[in-house]
């Protein structure tokens, strides 16, 4: 070999390992979290984040001022933004790769949609001082576990379609679930365990939908409203108590498939539409004194109702309220009763009865006045 040649390959050798250490670097830069962030009266606050590290750590000081906030959507997902997994050759937005995020006590504010759609991240701890979750982990399809103080008094939209999630604990400050937005829980198909403060007053709608999982929860003592459709589809559920302090109840536990016993509150006026509409299990429900109207389609295809005692002072039975009860051969039916829906009590074995067709013939909507 001659010396020309050896010095071209001693040429190509060094390129090659040149080249080497830049993609190495670049990669290493790759890696690296980045932090964009605005100051604000000497305090950072983060307003976006681009990184590929599975562990992520937000600092507590960035351009030398304290962290005090994650602004909105500063970690959630950027569908636009593609990288590619070398290991496992899929592609993800940087903030996909997240499984567990660090947060620095000094963080007093996290924004609307702070980690949406962060579909890896596993679990979190958010510091005290917090005082609202706007949205905040909305998507978050591996979220198991999330730990929160007791600083915090909103959490709306902030757990939707958290399918991974298994318990959580909804800090003492919290006075109201789906409030301002439907759905909190909505979809957390893994949930099994559900702790609810004493603080509580209030349970919106479909706050609880579709918890596909959930086997029980305790209702505390001092909730006054629980709108409609709040447990709707939780096929787990077995038992509910719903307590005294209840004086507005929309109803909310229609596909509840597990469903074998409710309680209901003393005070309650109103069997809202479709309250239990489609539960299957339940077979036994006592109707509280004080109630005087049974909205449409209450009771629908409660196959497993086998009898029913109306209280003396309701007044109005709405259309299709027992319809496909087919179990149902014994109801009780008072003097109070005035108005009967369209098809209350079609396709139970009372309505074939000579008391069940005389009472439907007498308050037919024909035979009324």
């Amino acid at each position: 070999m001659t010396l020309h040649i050896k010095k071209v390959l001693i040429i190509i050798g060094a390129i090659v390992v040149l080249i080497g250490i830049v993609i190495c670097l670049v990669y290493i830069n790759y890696l690296r979290p980045k932090f964009a962030y605005k100051i604000e009266n000497g305090k950072a606050i983060i307003t976006h984040y681009s990184g590929h590290k599975r562990i992520v750590a937000i600092p507590s000081t960035l351009g030398g001022a304290p962290v005090v906030g994650i602004g909105d959507k500063a970690f959630a997902a950027k569908k636009n933004i593609v990288f590619l997994d070398a290991l496992w050759g899929q592609s993800y937005s940087g903030s996909q790769l997240i499984e567990q995020i660090s947060i620095p006590d000094s963080v007093n504010t996290v924004g609307a949609n702070a980690f949406l759609d962060c579909t890896s991240l596993k679990n979190i701890v958010i510091p005290d001082g917090v005082a609202s979750l706007h949205f905040a982990f909305y998507g978050c399809t591996s979220l198991q576990e999330v730990t929160m103080p007791d600083s915090i008094t909103f959490i709306d939209g902030s757990f939707t379609n958290c399918k991974s999630l298994k318990s959580i604990t909804i800090p003492r400050g919290v006075t109201s679930l789906g409030e301002t937005f439907d759905g909190t829980f909505a979809n957390c198909l893994d949930l099994e365990k559900v702790v609810l403060p004493d603080s509580l007053t209030s349970i919106g709608a479909n706050v609880f939908y579709n918890c596909t999982n959930l086997k029980s929860i305790t209702i505390p003592d001092g909730v006054a409203s629980i709108s409609g459709s709040s447990f709707l589809g939780c096929t787990s559920l077995k038992r509910i108590i719903i307590p005294d302090s209840v004086t507005s109840f929309g109803g909310g536990f229609s596909g509840c498939d597990s469903l074998e016993q409710i309680e209901l509150p003393r005070n309650l006026t109103t069997i809202a539409r479709a309250s239990f509409a489609q539960c299957p299990a339940l077979a036994n429900v006592i109707i509280p004194d004080r109630v005087t109207t049974i909205g449409e389609i209450a009771f629908q295809d409660c196959i497993s109702l086998t009898n029913i005692v109306i209280p003396n002072g309701v007044n109005t039975i709405g259309a299709g309220a027992f319809q496909g009860c087919t179990s149902l051969k014994q109801i009780t039916i008072p003097a109070s009763v005035k108005s009967v829906g369209k098809d209350a009590f079609a396709g139970t074995p009372w309505a074939d009865t000579p008391e069940g067709k005389a009472f439907i013939s007498a308050h037919s909507p024909q035979s009324q006045p």
